[in-house]
């Protein structure tokens, strides 16, 4: 009974594995990289692999094909935000599958991108903070409070 455990354990961690690496990024010498992809800024692709214990960082423009079924926030250079998964065309386009449709980017309009996580609770977030202070010479006490309230 215990080895039926031990190999249901490993099978789920395998299976959990697997499908989390879903982003695959490839370069013109045809080398290949599987992982999770995390973010983009200043034409830098930050990866994560489960062989490596650091990130990987790339530069946007070696980038020859990518694809990815996670979620993301795709800010374009000319302000515009889109909602959605991409992939690499043949030449140096993207396509995302957004919420209104599927649109055609040229990759160099891609500046930032931010993994999106699924559900509420992932896309909420909430601060409160609170400070005091006091001044001795004037027996001056002061107490500030802010707060703040987002959702991506």
């Amino acid at each position: 009974m215990k080895i039926r455990k031990i190999g249901f354990l490993l099978w789920l961690v395998t299976v959990n594995s697997a499908l989390a690496q879903v982003d695959t990024v490839r370069f013109a010498n045809g080398n290949e990289i599987y992982g999770e992809i995390k973010s983009m800024d200043q034409g830098v692709l930050e990866m994560e692999a489960d062989y490596s214990d650091s990130d990987f960082k790339i530069e946007w423009g070696h980038i020859k094909n990518i694809h990815t079924a996670n979620a993301f926030l795709i800010s374009l250079s000319n302000g515009r935000r889109i909602n959605g998964t991409f992939r690499s065309l043949p030449g140096d386009s993207l396509e995302i599958d957004a919420i209104g449709g599927i649109i055609e980017v040229d990759a160099a309009e891609v500046v930032f991108l931010s993994k999106v996580e699924e559900g509420f609770n992932n896309r909420f977030n909430a601060n409160i903070d609170l400070s005091s202070s006091f001044t001795k010479a004037n027996s001056l006490r002061q107490l500030a409070v802010r707060s703040g309230l987002g959702y991506q």
